[in-house]
C-alpha cells in the first residue's frame, strides 16, 4: 500500500530528528518553521554550506570564522539564531555571548532563540539528543538567559561599555551600519576603525579559553576599515559569497559551486530583477559584491611625497621642530605616538626623522627626547590629547618652546589633513627618504582616511597647519629667532589657546 504524503512527511520529520543533533541543517529544517509561521524554508545551496563552516567550528576544527553575504540571505539567522539553539543539544553547559550593532537586534535574536528552545520540535530533538534542561529561573531574560545545566546565551550591543561575561563562543552579527558607511569620509573611517579596535582590542580577550574558544563574525563589508575586513587580513578563515558570481573576487570562497560570471546567488530569493533594483541603490558594491569601496577623493597621492633637494634636508635647517600626535597609552594594541621631526629651511619644511612606535607613557617619553638630542631640536608641536599633556610638561621643563595644538580648533582629521595636501603638492614638505618610516608615514597619508593609523598624517597636518598658516607664531616674536635663540619669557609659556 502506498505511503499518504501525511505519512511520507512524518517519516522525513523522524529521519531528521535523528540527524538534527549533529547536522545543522537538518536541525534547521525542523525548526525553520517554528519562526516563520509553518513555512519551511526554501532550498538552497548557501545555507547548508554556511552550516558546515560552522559545524567546523563546532567540532573545533577551526577557532574563527568570517561569512561574508549580501542581506536577506539568512546569515543572521543562521548563526545567531539556529546555531545557538542548536550547540547545546551536543554541549548543554555552553556559554556563548552575541554582540551586535544595536539593542533592537540583540533583543531580537534573543527572543527567536527562546522561541526555537520552547518549541515542541525542538523538545523532540533534544530528547533524541539525550539532553534535558530548561531556562533557569534566576535569569531569565528576553536578552540574557541562563540553562539550568550552566549554559548560557548573554546578547549586547557593540557601541556599549559592557563587554559581557567570559564565554565558550562569541558571535559578532553585523557590528556595524550600513548608514556609518554614507557618513563622511572621516567620520565613516573613525567609526568603522572603532568598531574594528573593540573587535581586535578588548572583545578578543573575552572567552574562557583563549587558547580553544571560537569567535564567529557574520557581515557584509561596507568599508575598507571594517571588521570582517580585518579579521580576514588577520588569516581568519572566511566564506565569503557574494550576489552575482565573480571568479576575479580575491576572496570568494573556493567552496562557491558557480562557474558562470554573474551567476546569482540564489534566484528564488533574489532573481535578476531584484538585483538590478539593488544594484542602483547605495553601497551596491559593498551589500551586493562584498567589495567595499573607500567613498570620497583621495586627499594623498604617492607622488605628492617629493625628496628633498639637498637629499638630507639637515644643511640648511634654520631649526629643528618635532611634530607629535601623542598615544592615549595602553600600551600593545594601542594607537601608537606619531612624530615627525621637521627641518625648517624658511621655503621648505623637511620630515627628516619619523617615529610611530610609543604605545605608553615610558616608551613616548624615551622616543621624543631621543629625537631631541638626536637633532638639537629646541621647539615642540604637541597635541593635547592622551598623554599629550604630561609630554609638555616635560619638555617645557626641559627647556623646549612647546606649541601645545588644540586639533578641535581645526575641525576634524579630514579638514585638517586638507591643509597639509596643498603643502606636499607644491613641495613646501618634502621627506628626505622614501624608505622605512618614511614609507610608513607615505603610506598612511595616501590611504587616509581609511587607514586603521593615521597618527603620522596627524602629525603632519598639525605641523602645515602651524608652520603654514601661522597658527604657531609665537606671540610678541618680532623676528625669525636662529637656532637656539629664545626670548627668555617665552620658553615656558607657549600655549597657544585656538
Amino acid at each position: 500500500m502506498a505511503l499518504s504524503d501525511s505519512d511520507l512527511y512524518r517519516a522525513a520529520t523522524e529521519e531528521l530528528i535523528k540527524k538534527a543533533p549533529k547536522n545543522l541543517y537538518a536541525f534547521m529544517q525542523l525548526t525553520w518553521p517554528v519562526l516563520h509561521d509553518g513555512r519551511h524554508i526554501i532550498p538552497t545551496w548557501h545555507v547548508p554550506l554556511m552550516c558546515r563552516y560552522l559545524e567546523a567550528v563546532a567540532s573545533r576544527t577551526i577557532k574563527r570564522l568570517v561569512i561574508c553575504i549580501p542581506p536577506g540571505f539568512a546569515k543572521s539567522l543562521t548563526v545567531s539564531v539556529f546555531y545557538s539553539a542548536w550547540r547545546w543539544l551536543d554541549d548543554p553547559n555552553l556559554q556563548i555571548t552575541s554582540f551586535g550593532n544595536s539593542r533592537d537586534v540583540v533583543v531580537r535574536d534573543s527572543r527567536r532563540v527562546r522561541k526555537v528552545i520552547k518549541s515542541d520540535i525542538y523538545r523532540a530533538i533534544m530528547e533524541e539528543a539525550g539532553v534535558d534542561f530548561d531556562f533557569a529561573d534566576d535569569q531569565n531574560e528576553k536578552k540574557n538567559f541562563e540553562l539550568t545545566t550552566g549554559g548560557f546565551r548573554q546578547a549586547y550591543p557593540i557601541g556599549g561599555s559592557n563587554t559581557g561575561k567570559r564565554s565558550d563562543e562569541q558571535l559578532l552579527d553585523d557590528l556595524s551600519d550600513a548608514s556609518d558607511a554614507l557618513e563622511s569620509p572621516e567620520l565613516a573611517a573613525r567609526r568603522f576603525r572603532n568598531t574594528r579596535k573593540k573587535v581586535e582590542g578588548t572583545l578578543s580577550d573575552r572567552l574562557n579559553s583563549l587558547n580553544d574558544d571560537p569567535r564567529i563574525m557574520i557581515a557584509q563589508r561596507l568599508h575598507p576599515l571594517d571588521a570582517p575586513g580585518g579579521a580576514i587580513d588577520d588569516g581568519w578563515p572566511h566564506l565569503v559569497l557574494p550576489m552575482e558570481y565573480d571568479p576575479d573576487h580575491l576572496q570568494c570562497s573556493p567552496d562557491d559551486p558557480r562557474t558562470q560570471k554573474g551567476e546569482l546567488l540564489c534566484p528564488a530569493l533574489a532573481n535578476r530583477e531584484t538585483v538590478e533594483r539593488l544594484k542602483r541603490k547605495p553601497l551596491a558594491g559593498a551589500k551586493l559584491q562584498q567589495m567595499p569601496d573607500a567613498d570620497g577623493e583621495d586627499l594623498f597621492t604617492a607622488d605628492m611625497f617629493l625628496l628633498s633637494s639637498d637629499g638630507q634636508g639637515a644643511r640648511s635647517a634654520r631649526r629643528y621642530v618635532i611634530s607629535c600626535d601623542p598615544t592615549g597609552g595602553g600600551g600593545v594594541g594601542a594607537d601608537p605616538s606619531g612624530m615627525v621631526v621637521w627641518a625648517d629651511c624658511g621655503g621648505q619644511s623637511i620630515a627628516v626623522d619619523v617615529s610611530n612606535s610609543a604605545t605608553d607613557w615610558e616608551s613616548l617619553k624615551r622616543e621624543f627626547f631621543r629625537l631631541r638630542e638626536k637633532w638639537g631640536a629646541r621647539v615642540a608641536l604637541i597635541e593635547k590629547t592622551g598623554l599629550g599633556p604630561s609630554l609638555i610638561s616635560e619638555a617645557r621643563g626641559a627647556g623646549m618652546v612647546v606649541h601645545v595644538f588644540k586639533p578641535g580648533a581645526h575641525g576634524g582629521k579630514y579638514a585638517r589633513a586638507n591643509v597639509s595636501t596643498e603643502r606636499w603638492r607644491d613641495g613646501s614638505l618634502r621627506v628626505r627618504s622614501k624608505e622605512g618610516l618614511f614609507a610608513t608615514l607615505i603610506n598612511q597619508h595616501c590611504n587616509f582616511p581609511n587607514v586603521l593609523h593615521d597618527d603620522l598624517v596627524d602629525a603632519c597636518s598639525q605641523y602645515a597647519i602651524w608652520r603654514h598658516q601661522g597658527a604657531g607664531r609665537v606671540h610678541h616674536q618680532p623676528r625669525e629667532l636662529s637656532r637656539g635663540e629664545l626670548p627668555q619669557g617665552l620658553v615656558n609659556h607657549v600655549d597657544l589657546g585656538y
